[in-house]
């Protein structure tokens, strides 16, 4: 499917994904009982396309995003632009003053009440309004259908139709006023894009690139966190969009880790966003106050659990994942079902298993006695070493000592570290062998010095998070 679908937005309350053929729901998505496709941009969808708008704002007001005056106003403002397209000016006069008769006065009133409930219990009248007229206008199978639009309304009425009739016949007219339909129909969803979909400019044209990229952008900033903990304490509803936005992200990440195709550039991948993924699906806060302190271009497990050390938080988070395996994987598997099942995603669907064992792998790096800063009196000698140093001596648990290595290159002896070893994206193990072999030479080892000769304490310095986290287009 993704190759027809162009991404054009994420709803504020990371909902719902509009694309150029259809709006996709995410809670719809992780209900087995639920086989419904795209909601089409036709007009028989449209009360459900405008009970969007209302669930955006009452959620953002719910979760404190909007103030009350927003809110109170919201269902007005979305009123005035709805007739505006639909209606003449007669008719949007009458059903204005409709809505303000019914609900005008009682709003102004309710603005001054503590009880929280009540307002949003007045607001979801109002905009139950408009979702009523739309129902009337749209839906053939709702029983108040009175079917006159867009197709049978007759084009404005009166004098275009007979504009339309001398210049070609009935058969004009009925073009005319399909036309118009069309068009209304267009301008109704636009409106409601508008009203709903965050501010985000993907950077490519690629739908599954912007789509993913859009999910972290919204669900890492300072609101979409905020949202996703509040909403994360409430049972059956709250955790869908944690589970499944971390859960496509994570198999994403582990896409780009594997692919190949994402060394480098904007979209670049790195082990901070895939720790950061799986630790949101546990503790979104976590990850946010993670992102914070993430060090780019991290790409060996060595290198991580390098940096575990020198960050806590980071230390913190992969104890979490190291003792959650099994339950990230039960989330992993909603995030596949989504992928496939709802975005017609096939082939990612594949890295669902890869991310587990990724996230298995990573675990490895740290459970070794071999990661442990312990000591022990090597016999007879007297003298302490690491244990990394007596017990693991190659392989994929090598782990360089924190001071470095002398390595005879075919420049003669060097010392090779593991920040030289991550600006290669290589495992300690690996970069130590290329090293010795001349595949990585002895310009290139002087190279990697230089640029990272405290690279990596800098920018730890400069993310080093304050006390506290704060709460957190179109092809």
């Amino acid at each position: 499917m993704e190759k027809s679908l162009k991404f054009i937005g994420l709803t504020r309350d990371m909902r719902y994904v509009f694309t150029n053929k259809g709006i996709i729901s995410v809670f719809e998505s992780v209900d087995e009982n639920n086989h419904k496709s795209l909601i089409k941009y036709t007009p028989e969808n449209i009360p459900q396309a405008v009970n969007m708008v209302k669930e955006v704002n009452l959620f953002e007001y719910s979760n404190k995003i909007i103030d009350r005056e927003r809110l109170l106003s919201s269902s007005r403002k979305f009123l005035n632009n709805l007739v505006e397209i639909v209606c003449d000016k007669n008719e949007a006069l009458n059903i204005i003053t409709e809505w303000e008769d019914t609900f005008g006065d009682r709003l102004l009133l309710i603005n001054e009440s503590k009880d929280d409930d009540l307002i949003v219990e007045h607001v979801s009248e109002s905009w139950d309004f408009i979702i009523g007229l739309t129902e009337q206008w749209y839906n053939p199978l709702s029983k108040d259908f009175i079917a006159y639009r867009p197709v049978t309304w007759a084009y404005d009425k009166g004098k275009k139709v007979v504009k339309a009739y001398k210049e070609g016949g009935l058969k004009n007219v009925a073009k005319k006023t399909w036309d118009y339909g069309v068009r209304t129909v267009k301008d109704i969803y636009n409106t409601v894009k508008d009203a709903v979909v965050a501010a985000w400019k993907c950077l490519t044209n690629n739908f599954v690139e912007c789509l993913m990229e859009g999910l972290r952008s919204l669900a890492m900033s300072v609101l979409g966190v905020g949202v996703l903990t509040l909403v994360s304490f409430i049972p059956g509803v709250g955790q869908i969009p944690t589970l499944v936005i971390f859960g496509v992200l994570l198999i994403w990440d582990v896409y780009k880790m594997l692919s190949g195709k994402y060394e480098s550039g904007k979209y670049a991948w790195s082990w901070f966003d895939i720790i950061i993924d799986a630790i949101s699906l546990l503790f979104p806060l976590i990850g946010k106050g993670l992102k914070a302190v993430a060090v780019a271009g991290v790409k060996s497990i060595s290198a991580v659990w390098r940096l575990a050390s020198k960050i806590p938080i980071l230390g913190k988070a992969l104890g979490i994942i190291t003792t959650s395996l099994s339950k990230i994987g039960g989330f992993i598997a909603r995030g596949v079902k989504f992928i496939g099942e709802k975005l017609g995603i096939k082939w990612l669907t594949n890295f669902g298993s890869k991310a587990e064992a990724s996230l298995a792998n990573l675990a490895k790096g740290g459970s070794s006695t071999a990661t442990k800063a312990v000591t022990k009196t090597a016999a007879g000698t007297g003298s302490k070493q690491t244990l990394k140093q007596t017990l693991i001596g190659q392989g994929a648990n090598y782990v360089m000592p924190a001071k470095g290595v002398i390595v005879a290159t075919t420049g003669g002896a060097m010392l090779l570290t593991g920040a030289i070893c991550d600006y290669f994206g290589l495992d300690d193990w690996t970069c130590k062998q290329k090293a010795e072999s001349g595949e990585i030479t002895p310009e290139q080892i002087q190279k990697a010095k230089e640029e990272t000769e405290g690279k990596i304490s800098d920018e730890i310095v400069k993310s080093e998070p304050e006390a506290g986290i704060d709460y957190p287009e179109e092809f």
